[in-house]
């Protein structure tokens, strides 16, 4: 891991982003994150790594590093919501990436998969992780964020190359950069609205930007298959599943399964 350099972004925000760390390899953005928050900076501080070596994914996979021009963030958050709701952040962060990418850079063909995923058409484009912050209690949330930029599909490792693509593949040639600075004043503004209010553009934003929404759908709990129509997600960020009784089912964890 080299030295790391401060920067901060052109777009004026209340706390986030106010301090960026850049540096060029660390194993993974959280566990950079989380030390410099232990060492005492300021929750709002945020690092963006050129590569790292160990990135983390959602259900103890790993953020695959493409060799190619990939953002690798991550940013602290405070904490406004119970507990419980904490989940919702995933889908926010994502709604969030989706929107900016949408207003500032004109994409086309974004949607999100539940919970945390990103898609460009059917291909996965990123993700978002995030995890708690605090000794005796939570003080922050540490969010961390990984999108294919650079390079073209078929430069992708081969393991990835039928599910995954990058903004230049179709044709978004986009600063990392000018990116994030409309993308943490997005999130800041999302998150500092009230709980109400948040929550209420969560849901008509997933229910529009959902690549599964009224779609028959199968998801994975373990060992356990369930089938139905996924009809949006409640105040909890659950995803809500018609089952063909007319039940509704309310999922908190699972993997959407792909057909292609």
């Amino acid at each position: 891991m080299t030295r790391a350099e401060t920067f901060q972004l052109a777009k004026k925000t209340h706390y986030l982003g106010k301090k960026f760390f850049h540096i060029t390899r660390c194993d993974s953005t959280q566990t950079y994150l989380k030390q410099l928050l232990l060492d005492g900076e300021a929750v709002g501080t945020a690092v963006i790594a050129d590569q790292q070596t160990a990135g983390r994914g959602q259900h103890g996979k790993t953020w695959l590093d493409t060799g190619l021009s990939q953002l690798f963030c991550s940013f602290s958050l405070k904490i406004n919501l119970p507990v419980q709701q904490l989940p919702i952040v995933n889908v926010i962060t994502a709604l969030s990436v989706v929107e900016t990418l949408q207003n500032f850079f004109s994409v086309q063909d974004l949607h999100v998969k539940w919970p945390n995923d990103i898609y460009l058409r059917q291909y996965k484009l990123g993700g978002v992780i995030s995890e708690t912050f605090g000794r005796d209690k939570i003080i922050a949330l540490i969010i961390g964020l990984g999108i294919n930029f650079g390079g073209m599909r078929k430069e992708l490792p081969e393991e990835i190359q039928e599910t995954s693509s990058t903004l230049y593949d179709h044709g978004y040639d986009i600063d990392q950069i000018q990116f994030l600075n409309h993308f943490i004043y997005t999130v800041e503004q999302r998150t500092i609205s009230p709980i109400e209010e948040l929550v209420q553009w969560m849901q008509t934003a997933f229910d529009t930007l959902n690549m599964h929404q009224n779609k028959e759908i199968e998801i994975l709990q373990g060992d356990t298959l369930l089938k139905g129509t996924a009809r949006g997600i409640d105040k909890y960020g659950r995803l809500l599943l018609a089952t063909e009784n007319d039940d509704r089912v309310l999922v908190s964890s699972g993997h959407i399964k792909m057909n292609r």
